[in-house]
């Protein structure tokens, strides 16, 4: 039988990756956590950071073939700069806007019309999943792009606390940046200068970072 490597976002131990493996119908596998795949497909491995902005989060950094992780602790306590923290801040200032405590809109008042008043916003936060409210995040994008000033002031903040993110990790100037996920490349306009001149394409996906990992397990059980 051939081993098997397996990436599954959650896998943030080892206790957890051992208790997964057992469940699994593999005589051989490895099982770790799917950052190490985006991280590995994005950059191969150069050294470099990845911020990883989809309906969750997380960052990265690799230096000299050593990998560290940070964020992914998902929506509650996490998930900072995701389409879902993004379409929740989207939500608060349409209803901070009904409350006078701030301007009205074209995108707050688009999204107040989307879901026909305020009680239904409540409702739906509520009760949504993280992919639905991340949905939102493609408004906050679009209006931005537009010029609105309430799509851009929540895409400035999602930008400042991912460089927030990057000095902590140890970023400096000239070292690789990438941005990752569906909603990644989209905050590169609200970066700073010296971040934009550090930004370089993804040089593949998580499935092809899988891919080689894959392969470096199967060199291993074979030496």
């Amino acid at each position: 039988a051939l081993p098997a490597y397996i990436g599954v976002a959650g896998v943030v131990n080892s206790d957890i990756a051992s208790k997964l493996k057992l469940r699994l119908p593999f005589k051989q596998a490895k099982v770790e956590d799917d950052r190490r795949c985006a991280l590995r497909g994005a950059l191969e491995k150069n050294d470099g950071f990845v911020l990883h902005c989809g309906t969750g989060s997380f960052f990265a950094t690799q230096k000299m073939g050593n990998t560290f992780f940070a964020g992914g602790w998902g929506p509650v306590l996490d998930d900072i700069g995701s389409g879902y923290w993004v379409g929740v801040r989207a939500m608060r200032a349409c209803l901070y806007a009904q409350d006078g405590l701030l301007p009205q809109s074209d995108l707050t008042e688009y999204l107040m019309m989307t879901f026909n008043g305020d009680a239904n916003m409540v409702s739906y936060a509520a009760t949504a999943s993280t992919a639905q409210v991340g949905t939102i995040a493609k408004d906050v994008v679009r209006y931005a792009e537009h010029g609105d000033r309430v799509a851009i002031n929540v895409m400035r903040q999602g930008a400042s606390q991912l460089e927030e993110k990057l000095q902590q990790l140890g970023w400096q100037e000239n070292l690789a940046v990438c941005l990752t996920g569906g909603l990644g490349e989209h905050y590169e306009p609200y970066l700073s200068n010296a971040v934009q001149q550090s930004l370089i394409d993804a040089l593949g996906t998580p499935l092809d970072g899988a891919v080689n990992l894959a392969r470096e397990y199967h060199k291993e059980l074979h030496r």
